[in-house]
């Protein structure tokens, strides 16, 4: 199901979990191309 589906049966956690997802690969493949290896978030705080 995409996310403009699941905003639309109201279903945001399950929305914002889909586009966090998308977020998290877009950054990792920006560090992939620059030659950076993110294994984890762990050991990371997020304020």
């Amino acid at each position: 199901m995409d996310v403009y589906a699941l905003i639309a049966k109201q279903d945001f956690v399950q929305a914002s979990e889909k586009l966090w997802g998308a977020a998290a690969e877009i950054v990792k493949a920006i560090a992939a191309r620059r030659g950076i290896v993110i294994m984890s978030d762990a050991g990371y705080k997020f304020d």
